[in-house]
């Protein structure tokens, strides 16, 4: 059947956006007319699919989320209907392709779906964890709670995800800043020195002639290496978007020396907020786990967390399971256990992220502190090197000269 887009007006004078499907544009009007509606202009899409391509595009960002999650429970809290404040939403909202989602959320609704059931059809889109927290909350007549949950969920992921890019950055830039420096000596300086020793016949230092061959042939095969750099940067990228290659990646992330640790902790940040906000929802423990081990985005963390799953549903506890996978820093497992015993899940799971996002700060801080001293001085020890292939020859043609 035909799909159309409407502009209608209610009798408040409020203007209204949304999708119908109908035989004609005459009987989009009389549909319009049921509802106390008044048509402005009515569009005819070009097919019944034309949200597909909305689930071809990227993700919603976490941000966008996040604020959405908030101002959607502050709206239901004011005690304004669901469909109202979807509407109320999508009018606020600056991301094109949210309000495109909530659109076709909306008239779903209106069409009798469930709110979960909605956005489920937009999975691709959105993070499990809140797909999840919305199903659970509509269930359990907590939505408002829900959505505020996952609002506050998200924005501290945010936040945590905002500080490992931006303590990155920096030494990203050390890290281009050298591999720049060094091809600009090896293509351009060390060329020109090239050219001198060629016209004396000093015999040259074997670290000279190593560095004179790589210059001649980065300067006389410029096509071939590029062509070999961007092969090698696409099966860097193909591998690293890989199973193989994202298994290999978890591991090693976490295997790396002095770093490692530190990097686990903006991971247990992560793993504790998520299963806490999941826990306060109401999801099952056992789904709960298992996503919040993927949303802490780390394969191997997440394949891990499904033995925790499977242990947890065999009746084992979840303290004993966790540290049975040995990834989490003790006192993550201590407070899990702690809350387990007492009763108070929830309460040390929150502890426990409030404490290890605060750690997660440090933890950037000690990586920076680590990195940039170390790309610091392997750029200082490629350019030491170049500088004595060029330098070491002069003294032999200082002393044939002199003699």
């Amino acid at each position: 059947m035909p799909r159309f887009r409407y502009t209608a007006k209610n009798l408040q004078g409020d203007r209204i956006e949304s999708f119908v499907e109908a035989v004609d544009r005459r009987a989009v009007t009389a549909l319009i007319r049921q509802k106390d509606f008044f048509p402005v202009q009515i569009q005819a899409l070009d097919s019944p699919s034309s949200h597909r391509d909305i689930e071809l595009r990227v993700r919603i960002p976490g941000k966008a989320l996040a604020v959405f999650c908030n101002q959607a429970a502050a709206v239901l809290h004011a005690g304004v209907p669901i469909v109202q404040a979807l509407e109320i939403m999508r009018s606020q909202t600056e991301h094109k392709q949210l309000k495109k989602v909530l659109m076709d959320v909306q008239e779903k609704i209106q069409q009798g779906r469930s709110l979960s059931a909605a956005f489920r059809d937009h999975e691709k889109r959105f993070p499990e964890l809140f797909l999840s927290m919305v199903e659970s909350g509509e269930a359990s007549g907590t939505l408002e709670a829900a959505l505020a949950q996952v609002g506050l969920t998200l924005t501290k992921e945010y936040k945590i995800v905002n500080r490992v890019k931006s303590a990155l950055a920096y030494p990203t830039a050390l890290l281009v800043l050298a591999v720049g420096v060094v091809l600009f000596l090896m293509t351009v300086i060390v060329p020109r020195f090239a050219d001198l020793y060629a016209t004396s016949n000093a015999a040259l230092p074997k670290l000279t002639q190593v560095m004179l061959s790589i210059s001649n042939f980065l300067t006389t095969n410029v096509v071939a290496v590029v062509i070999a750099l961007i092969a090698l940067v696409t099966g860097v990228v193909v591998f690293a978007r890989s199973t193989p290659g994202r298994r290999f990646n978890a591991r090693l992330t976490l295997r790396l020396p002095l770093i490692g640790k530190q990097i686990v902790k903006v991971f247990s940040a992560r793993f504790t907020r998520s299963l806490a906000g999941l826990s306060i929802a109401g999801v099952s423990i056992t789904n709960a786990l298992s996503i919040a081990g993927r949303n802490v985005g780390n394969l191997f963390i997440s394949e891990k967390m499904e033995q925790v799953v499977n242990e947890v549903s065999k009746g084992r506890g979840i303290a004993a399971s966790l540290q049975e996978i040995d990834i989490f820093p003790m006192m993550v497992i201590h407070m899990v256990r702690m809350g387990e015993e007492s009763g108070t899940l929830d309460d040390m799971l929150r502890q426990a992220a409030e404490f290890y996002e605060e750690e997660s700060d440090s933890a950037m801080a000690r990586i920076l502190a680590i990195l940039e001293p170390v790309i610091i001085a392997l750029m200082g020890v490629l350019v030491l090197v170049i500088v004595l292939s060029v330098v070491l020859p002069m003294f032999g043609i200082y002393n044939a000269v002199s003699f």
